[in-house]
C-alpha cells in the first residue's frame, strides 16, 4: 500500500480531562464518524492520518492521555457485544464501510438491502 492510498482507520481515545475531551470529540466528530463516544472510523490516507494525529497531539496531554489509531483490513472479522447499529447478518467490506458512512449526512433511517 502507497502512502497516498486512502485506508480504513479506527481511532480510539482515552482523555482524562473533560476539557481536552471535549476538544478532542470536536475535532474527531469532522474527521470521521463515531462508532462509539470515543471511537470513530474514518478513511485517510497515511499523510491525512499524520496531519490528525499532529492535530491531536496539539490537544492531549501525552503524559496521562491516550490515542491510538488501528487500520482496518479491507476484509476483518467483527465482534459485538451489546447493541449494535447495524442489522445482524449484514457484511461490509471496510472501506465500502467507511466510505457509506463518511458519505452519509447522519440520516434518522437508512435502509440497506443485502443480496
Amino acid at each position: 500500500m502507497s502512502k497516498s492510498e486512502t485506508k480504513a482507520w479506527l481511532i480510539a481515545y482515552d482523555i482524562s480531562q473533560p476539557r481536552r475531551l471535549r476538544q478532542v470529540h470536536r475535532l474527531m466528530r469532522e474527521e470521521g464518524i463515531p462508532v462509539q463516544y470515543s471511537a470513530f472510523i474514518l478513511t485517510a490516507s497515511d499523510r491525512q492520518l499524520d496531519h490528525l494525529l499532529a492535530d491531536l497531539r496539539e490537544l492531549i496531554d501525552p503524559t496521562c492521555d491516550d490515542v491510538r489509531a488501528y487500520h482496518i483490513p479491507q476484509r476483518c472479522a467483527v465482534w459485538s457485544l451489546g447493541r449494535n447499529s447495524l442489522p445482524s447478518g449484514i457484511l461490509l467490506d471496510a472501506a465500502i464501510a467507511a466510505k457509506f458512512l463518511l458519505e452519509t449526512e447522519a440520516p434518522e433511517h437508512t435502509e440497506i438491502s443485502v443480496a
